[in-house]
């Protein structure tokens, strides 16, 4: 009796401590779900859950990675259910490959994921939850009108390969794992491409694409000045350069893709709730905000349309100034 009795309690013990763990663990998994990581870091389940992607790694520790084999691979994932519709240049303003330690600009490429279409003529919206850090640049989008088989030996070559021109807007997401990255980190990142869009084409005769003055404002406050000479001295030396790099990596150039020649103006900070526009002259003006899809446009939520003219009001008889 009393070895039988010492056995139970022993059990008993067993099952008590047993139950403590438990009640543990599910209080440390509830506390994981409501987004705490480690010293309160949010967890992958809480970025997920709001719809916010991973920070773009930093690479530049790991010793001989070919930062452009790392963006292929990135943009080779991407286009298995998708299709490339451009390239994009970086760093193509005056001593900007400097400043990250490298010998010229770089490029990337666009997948048809991340163009926005837009939501009413020349109004785009852009989704606030897929990004880390978001910024604004103004470009200008050059068209190929036919298919490219070999590398452009002239800018009047290429010249003859550009069928339309269109203002352009890209937001790209400096979201990286530190903020101390470096060009390589740059290019692996597929030059943080997230999305962009892109007005009316125009055919080149409209307008001096070199001599064009864009300018960007939020909620009519001038943030930046751009002008088309800014990318490389020339968007026509600026769309070459990116059409033959896209080539000697391998890519194929085809008829109505997109050439992004680079910035304009500024690289600016994004700020959701504002409300933008960037004014390419005769190219015409877009329209931007950056807010989560799930909420309703500021304009629309002040009663106006979304080129902000008021929306006429309805009454029981239907709307006003009618029987």
């Amino acid at each position: 009796m009393v070895r039988g009795g010492g056995a139970s309690a022993v059990t008993l013990r067993v099952v008590a401590v047993l139950c403590c763990m438990a009640v543990l663990l599910a209080g440390c998994r509830a506390f994981h779900h409501r987004g705490h990581g480690v010293r309160g870091v949010p967890s992958p389940h809480k970025a997920r859950e709001v719809g916010r992607p991973a920070p773009w790694p930093v690479l530049r520790k790991v010793a001989g990675v070919d930062p452009y084999l790392a963006q292929r691979r990135r943009v080779e994932r991407l286009l298995r259910d998708d299709q490339l519709i451009g390239f994009k240049a970086g760093l193509t303003g005056p001593g900007a490959p400097a400043r990250f330690a490298l010998a010229e600009p770089v490029f990337g490429v666009l997948p048809g994921r991340s163009r926005i279409r837009a939501v009413a003529e020349g109004h785009f919206l852009v989704p606030a939850q897929r990004y880390r850090r978001a910024m604004i640049e103004i470009e200008l989008a050059l068209i190929l009108g036919h298919d490219v088989k070999r590398p452009f030996s002239s800018v009047a070559e290429f010249r003859a390969a550009v069928s339309s021109v269109a203002p352009a807007v890209e937001v790209p997401d400096l979201g990286f794992e530190s903020s101390d990255f470096s060009g390589h980190d740059l290019i692996a990142s597929n030059i943080a491409l997230r999305h962009f869009f892109i007005g009316t084409p125009h055919t080149l005769r409209d307008v001096d694409i070199d001599g064009l003055r864009a300018v960007l404002r939020r909620d009519g406050r001038e943030l930046t000045v751009g002008f088309g000479s800014a990318a490389m001295h020339s968007q026509w030396r600026a769309g070459m350069w990116l059409a033959n790099r896209a080539l000697a990596a391998g890519w194929p150039l085809r008829r109505g893709q997109l050439l992004l020649t680079g910035s304009l103006g500024q690289l600016v900070p994004a700020t959701p709730g504002g409300f933008y526009t960037a004014d390419f002259g005769t190219l015409g003006v877009l329209r931007f905000e950056l807010r989560d899809q799930r909420q309703k446009p500021a304009r629309l939520r002040q009663g106006r349309g979304l080129h902000g003219v008021r929306r006429p009001e309805r009454r029981a008889g239907g709307v006003r100034g009618r029987p």
